[in-house]
């Protein structure tokens, strides 16, 4: 038996935690995490089990971040671009025959948007995943009630989710930031975790912030960032290509194109207040920051301005950190480019690593 516990540990980004089934090729070092293989059981066992009450649980069992994925993948799946930034397309698997699919990105695209319009609207009347009770009802059997290929979308939603992925507890949230909604990414994946943590050393890393809309924020933290070109483009590219990123909050803030600005929690009177009182999944004046690393060398990014920098290299910079705004950015002062603020994010980077499943 300890033979086979000493197995199963080291091979958990391999192995089904479920049923212990091989989830893909282990030449594969894309997977970062624990993972569940394709059989509809374990998916929707691994959902409604203990794991997902643990503070820190790899994302493939917390319900806790389901909301938020499912928020970033309606804004893609309802963008007028949706054929660029839906990616990864969705593939629904026919729950009745595994070996089988309802909807890939080799289905008529013009009918598939439909349905994929229709199973996210239906789902997104559940107000909220995160408040699920699995006491009462399975979460497989309330999703399709909703809609009949429901479980199937969530399904794909969750288990392609290969960023080591986490909701900060409340203690070690960045108290200057203000929203509950931040999420702690491990690493993207294995070989970029590799790379960039060897050339840190001998390199050292600085922070800065990256903004943009609603619609793209499902393929970032899919595929990480990445150097726009045409029709990705959709901010501009004054200084060229590149990863545009910017020590200033306030800065980064301009390019989520988010309506409404919450200016203080207690005291703002407009929509945003109403907005509020919404259920997680009713929420559409939301907006995302990302708190990224970069490697700290002269060739790896250029300072165009005081708060315009661009990156060249998408492998010499990771989101770290992941800032989510219900109902509106909140205007924060906040920069990120003295050494003491620095510090202090590498700080909590080391204690969230080690906290980190």
């Amino acid at each position: 038996f300890c033979t086979y516990f000493e197995y199963r540990m080291k091979n958990l980004n391999s192995l089904c935690v479920m049923c212990g089934k091989r989830t893909f090729d282990p030449t594969d070092k894309k997977a970062s995490k624990p993972t569940i293989c394709d059989d509809y059981e374990c998916f929707s066992n691994a959902m409604d089990s203990k794991f997902r009450n643990d503070p820190l649980p790899p994302s493939i069992f917390s319900i806790e971040i389901a909301d938020f994925l499912l928020l970033l993948v309606y804004a893609a799946i309802h963008s007028h671009r949706h054929a660029l930034i839906l990616d990864p397309y969705p593939k629904l698997i026919n729950p009745y025959n595994t070996s089988t699919t309802l909807l890939d990105q080799n289905g008529n695209k013009e009918n598939n948007l439909e349905i994929l319009k229709t199973i996210i609207n239906d789902i997104m009347t559940m107000g909220s995943i995160t408040q699920y009770e699995a006491a009462k009802i399975s979460l497989r059997s309330m999703i399709e009630l909703k809609h009949p290929w429901g479980f199937s979308f969530f399904h794909w939603l969750m288990g392609t989710n290969r960023y080591h992925f986490s909701l900060i507890p409340e203690n070690y949230r960045i108290k200057t930031v203000d929203t509950q909604y931040q999420y702690f990414i491990k690493h993207e994946d294995i070989d970029k975790h590799v790379n960039f943590k060897k050339l840190r050393t001998e390199k050292g890393s600085i922070f800065a912030f990256h903004g943009s809309p609603q619609e793209n924020w499902h393929s970032i933290l899919r595929s990480g960032l990445q150097i726009g070109k045409g029709g990705y483009l959709i901010n501009g590219a004054a200084y060229g290509a590149g990863i545009y990123v910017s020590p200033s909050f306030e800065f980064s803030s301009s390019y989520t194109r988010c309506h409404g600005w919450n200016f203080h929690r207690d005291s703002y009177t407009n929509y945003n207040q109403s907005n509020t009182e919404k259920s997680p999944l009713e929420k559409r004046n939301w907006g995302c920051i990302a708190l990224c690393e970069i490697i700290n060398s002269p060739d790896v990014y250029k300072k165009h301005s005081k708060d315009i920098w661009t990156i060249q290299d998408p492998n010499l910079i990771c989101t770290r950190f992941i800032f989510f705004f219900s109902s509106g950015i909140t205007h924060n002062s906040l920069h990120v480019d003295s050494e003491s603020e620095a510090s202090s994010i590498r700080e909590l980077i080391h204690t969230l690593n080690n906290i980190a499943c």
